[in-house]
């Protein structure tokens, strides 16, 4: 009786070979052991169907739209997403929002326009499909802060179209804004000639939404009695969205008045 017994223990693998040891048993008597190579392939590489990629928010970014941007590509076996849809948590739970209504395009830049979003923090992810059910979100879920109210500056100082009584002047003005660009706060452009004349960054205190901003400037040399100060406000918040008090075309004015009124004379009716 002949017997070929497979030794396992003695398996051995290099690179892409292994040898695995035999032994030969005759009429019960062991005759001879041997190795018989065997090439071991590699694993085939897992190929996702769908493949999505969300690109635009970036991930912890903020936004002033809606607009959602995300690329998908897929493997031509398993034929091509027939729907995307956007999901998110813009009514608190993370649930469905919009579908695509257009072709989608493989490997290049899909827009999803999102419904019913307001002012606030969000999660949210793409998940496409094909007809054959095959299916895939993007490998990790987004954060994004959504902001589609623009800043809002007022009760400016000086008033304009009034009067400021020092060439040491305190530029100030109240900010209501959620998202407030702490490295912009809001910016002063000033000048007797022209608004772009000059230019500095007012220091702002408070908490969001509530802000007052102030800065005091020195206009000894650049405006003198009498004469017009032109100047507006801006500021850019986080997501984008700007505010303006007064522009380019049509600044702000205030006229500087350090002369204090005369005494008054001639009374009349007099006094006893």
């Amino acid at each position: 009786m002949i017997k070929f017994i497979l030794n396992k223990k003695s398996l051995m693998t290099f690179g892409k070979w292994s040898l695995i040891l035999f032994s030969l048993v005759l009429f019960g008597v062991f005759v001879v052991q041997y190795f018989i190579p065997i090439i071991a392939m590699d694993p085939p590489t897992q190929v996702d169907d769908i493949e999505v990629t969300l690109v635009d928010p970036s991930d912890n970014a903020y936004t002033n739209g809606a607009n959602f941007a995300y690329n998908v590509s897929w493997n031509a076996g398993f034929g091509e997403p027939t729907n995307c849809t956007l999901f998110g948590t813009f009514t608190g739970t993370f649930d469905a929002n919009v579908t695509n209504t257009t072709t989608i395009t493989n490997n290049e830049y899909n827009v999803l326009n999102a419904t019913d979003v307001t002012d606030g923090a969000y999660t949210w992810n793409v998940y496409c499909y094909n007809a054959t059910s095959h299916g895939n979100y993007s490998s990790s879920n987004y954060t994004v802060t959504v902001d589609l109210t623009n800043p809002l500056i007022k009760y400016i100082y000086p008033t304009n179209n009034g009067y400021f009584n020092s060439t040491n002047v305190n530029f100030n003005v109240t900010l209501t804004e959620q998202n407030l660009n702490t490295s912009v706060n809001v910016t002063v452009y000033y000048g007797r000639v022209s608004v772009s004349d000059y230019s500095d960054t007012l220091v702002c205190y408070g908490t969001a939404p509530n802000y007052a901003c102030n800065k005091t400037k020195s206009l000894a040399g650049t405006i003198n009695e009498g004469e017009t100060l032109k100047f507006l406000f801006n500021t850019p918040d986080l997501s984008g969205r700007n505010a303006s008090n007064g522009t380019q075309a049509s600044p702000l004015t205030a006229v500087l008045d350090t002369t204090a009124p005369p005494s008054p004379t001639d009374l009349y009716p007099t006094g006893n």
